[in-house]
């Protein structure tokens, strides 16, 4: 496929009822399309770009355009590069990978899979001779695409990329060659293959930036004239072009297409002068350019008009996925020479229409929210808009409601019944004969939405606002009253505290608004200012970059939405603070370092924001449970610097088959109730985990026939409840303390099993005990799942009043320390393998139930043992363990295996006995973890003189 363009971007050269005149230094558009005018103003001071021609670029005829920028005029004769007019052509179907059948198609889904094999006679794009000849200057493969990068004899610049898409070398190490990785390949069936060809009509009518593709299919071989001189440059990099339809894009010397991200250069010198410097001259500047334009300068701003079309189009035709790498910009003097202003450009389209039906796609629809199906009803805003909410929340805030509706009404406007044929027609016939009726019901239906949609989105945008100041010295104005809050930022003229406190903020309450800016010198107007309703706006986010700034407050209101200032260039935190009443909540968090020069500051990985869903499995199989299976929803919650979220609530159940009993566990997380602090909350009723009973003491005796005849079954149930408060202290250590309500009901088999424990029967029959813990935890372990190396440390102290039922007070003690030391180290080879220790002490003293014994025997420890197999007044445990990383396996995603070979002891101690038996055991494993280590997959076999344990589970034994 071609995208095509002579020289810049196309800019309304659609058909003959579509003018386009710019004037000199207020370009005015004019638009005739549908029997509806429409005039949109802009600001481009020097630019004439005057189109002569009155036809369609498909239709196969000439046309002329004159260009004048300043001094520079060309004119410029258009060869005639239709497809109606040339004869090389041939048949492809292009995706031939695409067909399946069966039980496949349930699971994988119809998608457009009828698109993909269709056959589909398209020209030959000819090297030699299109215009001029074209010399390859670029290749690449490793962005989702398979592309190619042309220069032609007047020096313009195409790029020709595949219409499939290719996302082998895009693909993590986890999922890259394997089952996982072909599913995610044949996901991409649901996009529509060419999608671009449809949307240049629409473009054109919306006055946005295009390149006018066409479709076409590159030559078997590339000619000798067309790779460059360098005999070396093209070696194997020929194949993977060949005999495949492909797109072409005129990109007017921009060769860092979107999906490359290199740093271009940028804005040393603001304000007003922007350096070219770069491979592309400076023509295109990345998103990040931008971004970083703004933070080093208030006279810089987005056109956010533009970029809005640009978005309200994506969601009208469901272009997800939205990201850095898919935004070019130009730059603009205003028409005053005062301010430079950012137009978005070069924007990919190829997700447009995208349809996903099958059980897999609906699953990553499912875990990927934005992934929907190109429909006639919409979905919700936030997940029509999710990938492109960073450079939303950047670009679109200021904007009033008056603003964004203006912007709307012209693109709904613009899509008469006459544009949505046309976009049709653009298709290849043999398309428009499968997806016309389709592609016209869902656009009429989602055009008559679109502004219900719109203004979903502006009320997105706007519930939680994000304001982001310059590097500089700034006055950041906020007044609240009933109904509105208004956040004007300056300009500081001078610097605030260039004598007293540099690098310091300094918050003023005033009686009245900053509209005389007399607390501190400013210089003018306002770079940003905005009215915010406070009915829709519930949370105004000001990042203050940096430099000598100063927070005005003023107003009174009850119901002005939460403020939250980030100040990134402090060291030490300051205290929150409130206006005279207390009608608006200011905090300010600066305890976060600044952002590194890179995309982390553009689309942050740390979600602040918004919620998240997934699934808690359980699976296991064990000699001791047979087999465990369940699980249960886990919801995120992120908040305002709440780090790794705001909170996180789980329920799950499980069964096990050996016991026939069932656990069900509630667990909540909140960063937001203490700051600085978590609070948890638990619940659960246990059964499973504690349904065999052996008797007191350090030598009990084990007899296989007692165990066959059920003579060891303890029937259990455990109602709990825990609060608790995690506090850091410093680095990795923290502070806990819990308190801990449970109800217990227990019934032995046998009873005699008793005689030996202190306490007698106490414990058996029903009994309720409160709990009083706390204590020390430092972890710095590399991975929390499979660790390479790091300590972890842990010590606590709990105590149980005599309330309820309880016969007295009783106590405990314990610690726990996990040491890992990376082989490598020591040997200079043998990569993430390890020798891991554990050591395990547990004391418990006063009147405690049997239940609360200290207990060894179970896959948490004394692994080569029965479950609870000894108990006692105390125990001491210890474990060592050496596990080797063999490589890496593909099984359905790809896998790090390994062995570990352990060996441990344990015993417990009971008043008055004397014992020095030390039950030892030792045993193997196989583990299983994809490169990220997020989940572990073991197999252990556990050795000793009256047990051969084993255990199938998602976790290792520390």
């Amino acid at each position: 496929m071609l995208f095509f363009q002579s020289v810049g971007f196309a800019k309304g050269k659609f058909s003959s009822n579509l003018d386009l005149v710019i004037q000199s230094e207020k370009a005015t558009t004019q638009f005739n399309f549908g029997n509806v005018k429409h005039n949109l103003t802009t600001a481009d001071s020097n630019f004439t770009d005057t189109t002569t021609s009155k036809e369609d670029f498909f239709s196969g005829e000439k046309y002329d355009s004159t260009i004048t920028d300043g001094n520079f005029t060309e004119t410029t004769s258009k060869e005639d590069f239709s497809i109606n007019n040339i004869h090389d052509s041939v048949t492809v179907v292009v995706g031939e990978d695409f067909s399946i059948a069966g039980y496949r198609k349930f699971l994988l889904g119809e998608n457009r899979r009828k698109l993909w094999l269709t056959p589909l006679k398209l020209p030959v794009l000819n090297l030699n001779s299109f215009s001029g000849g074209l010399t390859v200057i670029k290749v690449d493969t490793i962005s989702g695409n398979r592309t190619l990068y042309f220069s032609d004899k007047m020096g313009k610049k195409w790029k020709f990329r595949s219409l499939e898409k290719f996302l082998e070398p895009t693909l993590s190490d986890t999922y890259a060659g394997t089952y996982i990785g072909w599913v995610l390949q044949d996901n991409t069936s649901g996009l529509f293959p060419g999608a671009e060809v449809a949307l240049t009509p629409i473009l054109d009518a919306l006055g946005l930036p295009n390149s006018h593709p066409a479709m076409w299919v590159l030559p078997s071989k590339i000619p000798d004239d067309s790779l460059p001189s360098d005999t070396n440059w093209g070696a194997g990099k020929n194949e993977p072009f060949q005999n495949i339809p492909e797109l072409l894009e005129s990109i007017n010397g921009f060769q860092n297409m979107p999906g490359v991200l290199e740093k271009i250069g940028g804005f040393q010198n603001m304000p007003g002068v922007l350096e070219e410097v770069g491979e592309n001259n400076g023509n295109y500047l990345t998103t990040k350019d931008v971004v970083f334009g703004l933070l080093n300068g208030s006279n810089a701003k987005v056109e956010a008009t533009e970029y809005l079309k640009m978005r309200l189009l994506d969601i009208l035709i469901n272009n997800f996925g939205r990201d850095a790498n898919s935004l070019c910009w130009e730059s603009h003097l205003s028409d005053n020479y005062e301010k430079v202003k950012f137009h978005p450009v070069l924007i990919n389209y190829e997700n447009a229409f995208a349809d996903f039906d099958g059980l897999v796609p609906l699953t990553l629809s499912f875990l990927h929210a934005e992934r929907v199906s190109f429909n006639e009803d919409f979905p919700s805003a936030k997940t029509a808009t999710y990938s492109g909410r960073h450079f939303d929340r950047r670009f679109l805030t200021e904007l009033t409601k008056a603003e964004w509706d203006s912007v709307t009404n012209f693109v709904v406007s613009c899509f008469s019944s006459q544009l949505i044929e046309a976009a049709i027609s653009a298709l290849p016939p043999e398309y428009r004969l499968i997806s016309a009726d389709e592609l016209r019901a869902k656009l009429i239906n989602r055009v008559l939405n679109l502004a219900a949609i719109s203004n979903d989105f502006y009320e997105l945008t706007n519930k939680i606002a994000h304001i982001y100041c310059t590097n500089k010295s700034d006055s950041v104005s906020i007044y609240s009253d009933d109904s509105t809050t208004t956040v004007s930022l300056f300009r500081c003229s001078i610097e605030p505290f260039q004598q007293t406190n540099p690098g310091a903020i300094s918050v003023r309450k005033e009686e009245t608004p900053q509209e005389n800016r007399n607390a501190v010198e400013v210089e003018g107007k306002p770079y940003f200012h905005k009215v915010f309703n406070n009915r829709i706006t519930q949370e105004i986010r000001i990042y203050l970059e940096g430099g000598d700034d100063v927070l005005i407050t003023s107003g009174e209101s009850g119901c002005a939405p939460k403020i939250n200032i980030d100040e990134r260039s402090f060291k030490e935190k300051l205290a929150d603070f409130h206006n005279s009443q207390g009608s608006a909540n200011y905090q300010i968090k600066n305890e976060y370092q600044s952002y590194p020069d890179t995309l982390e500051y553009i689309e942050p990985s740390q979600r602040q924001e918004g919620t998240r869903f997934s699934i808690y499995p359980v699976a296991d199989i064990s000699s001791i449970f047979g087999l465990q299976l369940g699980g249960g929803p886990i919801f995120y919650w992120y908040g305002f610097r709440k780090f790794p979220w705001e909170s996180k609530i789980m329920f799950y159940a499980s069964y096990a088959t050996a016991s026939r009993e069932y656990d069900v566990d509630f667990a909540g997380w909140f960063n937001s109730v203490i700051d600085g602090a978590t609070v948890w909350l638990k619940a659960c009723k246990k059964s499973i985990d504690f349904n065999l009973y052996y008797g007191f003491g350090n030598e009990t005796e084990f007899s296989k026939a007692v165990f066959n005849d059920n003579g060891y079954r303890l029937y259990h149930r455990l109602l709990g409840a825990e609060v608790g408060l995690n506090i850091p202290l410093f680095g990795k250590l923290t502070n806990f303390y819990s308190l801990k309500i449970s109800d217990y009901h227990a019934e032995l088999e046998d009873s005699s099993l008793l005689s030996g424990f202190p306490g007698g029967t106490y414990g058996l029959g029903k009994l309720s005990t409160l709990s009083l813990e706390g204590g020390l935890q430092l972890d710095s372990r590399d991975n929390p799942e499979l660790p390479y190396s790091g300590l972890f440390i842990r010590s606590s102290g709990s105590i149980s009043p005599q309330v309820f039922n309880s016969k007295g007070m009783f106590w405990r003690a314990n610690f726990d320390f996990r040491g890992y030391l990376p082989l490598g180290l020591l040997t200079g080879f043998l990569k993430n393998s390890t020798f891991a220790i554990r050591i395990l002490g547990d004391k418990v003293g006063g009147d405690y139930p049997f239940y609360s014994a200290s207990f060894l025997g179970s896959s948490k420890n004394l692994r080569s043992y029965r479950n609870e197999r000894f108990s006692g007044d105390a125990s001491l445990y210890a474990t060592a363990e050496l596990r080797f990383e063999l490589g890496t396996v593909k099984t359905i995603v790809n896998s790090k295996m390994g062995v570990f070979f352990f060996t441990e002891a344990g015993r417990v101690y009971k008043n008055g006995e004397s014992s020095d038996l030390w039950h030892a055991g030792n045993g193997v494993g196989l583990y299983a973890a994809p490169p990220d280590r997020s989940i572990v997959i073991t197999g252990t076999v556990g050795f000793s003189s009256e047990y051969v344990s084993f255990f199938l589970g998602t976790n290792l034994n520390f």
